[in-house]
């Protein structure tokens, strides 16, 4: 059996960091900060997931949070475009960068409560319904996730 040196380790856990970085940079540049007031839609959050702290919340966005929220737009929003966003419980909005198509998206839903919001091109929200709640695996996989 190959023995592991205190080198090859280290290397091991250099390139865990950068994958770990790359994924939180590519994560965190998809997403601006949202200051507006919103209605959105607010949704009770999973319990059964650990609560969100700022040192395991790239773990959570990956691996924790399995339970997600269906959404629905008007099929006249879907068509002009929009984007998603989500409040949570601290008040540190966020919205997507891009552009949506779709009548249906999901959200991933974490420990605490949350609303989730939609806007259009010019800022003003979009109103959105819930569809249903599923896990990550269970859910339509041709909706787009956020």
């Amino acid at each position: 059996m190959p023995r592991i040196t205190r080198r090859k380790t280290l290397i091991i856990i250099c390139l865990a960091a950068i994958v770990a970085g790359f994924t939180y940079g590519r994560m965190t540049t998809m997403w601006d900060t949202y200051n507006r007031p919103v209605v959105g839609v607010m949704v009770e959050g999973d319990k059964n997931s650990p609560p969100t702290r700022w040192w395991n919340h790239l773990y959570l966005a990956v691996f924790g949070w399995k339970v997600v929220t269906v959404f629905e737009v008007s099929a006249k929003d879907a068509e002009r475009g929009y984007s998603v966003g989500y409040l949570p419980i601290d008040g540190k909005g966020k919205v997507e960068i891009k552009l949506n198509y779709d009548r249906f998206f999901r959200m991933r839903n974490g420990h605490e409560d949350c609303t989730f919001f939609a806007i259009n091109e010019k800022g003003e929200e979009v109103h959105i319904e819930v569809v249903g709640r599923t896990t990550i695996r269970t859910g339509d996989q041709g909706i787009p996730l956020h």
